[in-house]
């Protein structure tokens, strides 16, 4: 059956319905065909536009997937058009306008409480990324007066309290994330955060221990656990995390690098050669592991 058929013996409701169940199964262009026939055709042509602009954004395609939106709104603001848009002008780094497109839905009548709440995390993580520290944080906050134990919430208005040099907020916030999620490995990275600003590298340490004890896939926490391990002269626990981190992680040599210089620390020299041989082979002219290897050789030789 073609299109025109398709189109005339079906109502509107029943060709998205279609091209729905194509978008499902990644059948885009089939789903662009039959959007751009509701189109064509006049019947509701708003959510032709967002269904291709969904098909679009699916495949990443932003640009595109941003103009459909656009033009949706164009024809009748409605919430999906808004949240679509703002979506895809964060995708191109536009955070500003994604942060407008907020606003304007949350200005739409009878938005739902659900809604209301899914727009406004949103909106707050697109005005942090624009620099909006007032609106991310009002946002954040007015998002958490409707659900009160969000651990996602908790975590970013420490992120804002961090980014704008307020300590004790931010503290504060990543303890409720905590007391929402005892085991939230972003809680705990955020108070070593904290730490480190306040100077307080053993603090620090544990609290980066802290969390990646919870969830080893996490690369800030790892980044300044070792990072504090040199500073404390805390080789050992240091080795372990990022040993076990590198048995589940993509081969990167830095990090592999990092994993030799405590081990060398730990007076370990034989794992210390077989690591840097791994960043040699991945990374023939990394000058810190030559340099390292040359190192290890000269304490090997001399039975220190």
């Amino acid at each position: 059956m073609s299109l025109m058929q398709l189109e005339g013996s079906v109502d509107a409701a029943e060709m998205e319905q279609h091209a729905q169940v194509l978008v499902k199964n990644q059948e885009y262009k089939l789903a662009r065909n039959i959007y751009r026939t509701l189109l064509t055709s006049g019947q509701n042509p708003s959510r032709a536009l967002i269904g291709l602009g969904q098909t679009f954004e699916l495949q990443k395609d932003w640009a595109k997937a941003k103009k459909m939106y656009e033009e949706a709104i164009a024809y009748k603001p409605t919430l999906d058009a808004f949240e679509g848009s703002a979506r895809a002008c964060s995708k191109v780094y536009e955070f500003t306008d994604a942060v407008d497109r907020i606003e304007r839905g949350l200005a739409l009548k009878d938005v739902g409480v659900e809604d209301k709440f899914r727009l406004l995390q949103a909106g707050s993580t697109y005005a942090l990324d624009a620099q909006w520290m007032d609106r991310a944080e009002a946002w954040t906050k007015e998002a958490l007066r409707i659900k009160p134990a969000n651990e996602d919430l908790y975590i970013q208005l420490g992120t804002i309290a961090m980014r704008t040099t307020r300590l004790s907020m931010a503290r504060k916030a990543y303890e409720l994330a905590l007391v929402v999620h005892a085991k939230s490995d972003r809680a705990w990275t955020g108070l070593g955060g904290v730490a480190l600003k306040e100077k307080n590298t053993a603090q620090a340490y544990d609290c980066f221990l802290r969390a990646l004890q919870i969830e080893i896939k996490n690369p800030p926490a790892l980044f300044y656990l070792v990072r504090c391990a040199y500073e404390l002269k805390r080789y050992a626990e240091a080795e372990s995390r990022v040993r076990q981190y590198c048995d589940v992680a993509p081969v990167n040599p830095n990090l592999l690098y990092s994993l030799a210089g405590l081990q060398f620390h730990l007076g370990k020299f034989v794992e210390t050669r077989k690591t840097l041989d791994l960043v040699l082979n991945l990374r023939p002219q990394h000058a810190g592991a030559l340099e390292l290897k040359t190192l290890c050789e000269r304490y090997s030789a001399n039975g220190t």
